[in-house]
């Protein structure tokens, strides 16, 4: 067992980690590749993770499209990140047994994974001696290829219990393709504020007591969207979370209803130029430096720039850091340092360059996926909302099409 945080020290501070044995990996790992192609039909498309063809930044569209259809409507709603306590650790046995027959999987599937549950154990360490077997009794193993296949099957029922709320009137329509978003355990709710509080919180509920993974309010947080001070007011009374502003973290990108300022988007730069002081850049040679340039730095912005058209100060900003550790081995370096212009460094090396990526052209390659992605895949989740891709992603997508009329 591992401690959590550095705090008061309380059991549920620890994290258990039950690592798989190595005689049930292969028998794990047979499992796992026959359930893998099925996921994709048995799971709603609002979860991402850990199914093959579908990616987290789908996630990111749809809640940050969907927010930003409703407050361009003026329709008042609240959105909800949901945080689950000690998710994988706490989610029912009988919970998943339940979910694999209801999903149609046969009593042999079923007693196997039953197997694979009953040979969790842990010990824990007393003055450095291994006490005694303790026999789980609910939660997951880490390191086992299908628990995270098992786990996104047992969170779906969260988007049915919305669905089937829904479809009996307890719930509201929001004019948005899905109001609840899935990422393993990372949720989102739309709901209507005053009136959907009292039937939202109930289902969580029902979800918690059903399968273990209850919902803790203490560290969930409610962003208004086109709410009054009134209703603001009564949702703090009703809603026993906080009540945050956008901009707000979401799948570690900022989102927000409104244009991200520059606070919300300096944290990228910091965090590429604190990765400088832990290399001894003095002690590479430039091929070394050109080759940390290309695998790191310009990797780190890439989860961003798929989803986000960053400024030119960004871009520029990174810029700076890496043409500053590929000729002087820190953060800045004025300009006698650098013996080629930048232009000619985000060249490829075919052309004389050193192959280090343009992040502008890059991030409009990146972005021009949605555009294609919008004719091809009809059944990701954002699809029905606005795409925001600038006319210069379109434009390398249409430039990269050929259409073909007749048989020839």
């Amino acid at each position: 067992m591992t401690q959590k945080m550095s705090a008061t020290y309380r059991a549920s501070t620890e994290l258990n980690l039950s690592i798989l044995s190595i005689d049930s990996t292969g028998f794990t790992k047979i499992l796992s590749r026959r359930l893998a192609p099925l996921l994709d039909s048995l799971v709603a498309p609002n979860q991402s993770a850990f199914i093959k063809k579908r990616c987290i930044q789908d996630n990111f569209m749809l809640v940050r499209q969907s927010a930003k259809k409703l407050h361009q409507k003026k329709r008042s709603s609240l959105l909800l990140k949901l945080d689950i306590a000690q998710a994988f650790d706490s989610i029912s046995w009988p919970f998943i047994l339940e979910v694999l027959e209801h999903r149609g999987f046969g009593g042999r599937w079923r007693a196997w994974v039953a197997l694979l549950f009953r040979t969790a154990t842990t010990r824990i360490l007393i003055n450095g001696a291994p006490g005694e077997l303790v026999q789980h009794r609910r939660g997951v193993r880490q390191g086992d290829p299908i628990s995270p296949m098992i786990f996104i099957l047992a969170m779906d029922f969260l988007t049915l219990l919305f669905h089937q709320a829904e479809d009996t009137g307890l719930l509201n329509g929001l004019e948005i393709p899905h109001r609840i978003s899935l990422y393993a355990d990372d949720v989102v709710v739309f709901i209507k504020p005053e009136i959907e509080i009292a039937a939202a919180t109930e289902i969580l509920n029902i979800f918690g007591e059903a399968s273990g993974l209850r919902t803790n309010f203490a560290k969930c947080s409610a962003m208004p969207i086109q709410c009054t001070d009134e209703q603001i007011a009564l949702i703090q009374l009703v809603l026993p979370c906080a009540i945050a502003p956008f901009p707000c973290k979401y799948l570690g990108l900022p989102l927000s209803i409104f244009k991200l300022k520059k606070e919300d988007l300096q944290p990228l730069v910091d965090k590429i130029a604190r990765r400088l002081p832990t290399w001894k850049s003095n002690q590479m040679p430039p091929i070394g430096r050109v080759t940390m340039a290309n695998a790191v730095l310009s990797a780190i912005p890439i989860y961003l720039l798929v989803a986000i058209d960053a400024p030119k100060w960004v871009i520029k900003g990174i810029d700076k850091v890496r043409r500053g550790f590929l000729w002087a081995g820190k953060a800045q370096a004025n300009g006698g340092c650098c013996q080629v212009a930048w232009t000619k460094v985000c060249s490829p090396k075919d052309y004389g360059g050193l192959g280090v990526p343009n992040l502008e052209l890059m991030g409009i390659v990146l972005r021009s996926r949605w555009t294609w992605m919008q004719r091809i895949s009809l059944a990701k989740p954002w699809q029905g909302l606005a795409i925001p891709c600038t006319q210069k992603e379109r434009n390398f997508v249409a430039a990269s099409t050929v259409c073909q009329l007749g048989n020839r």
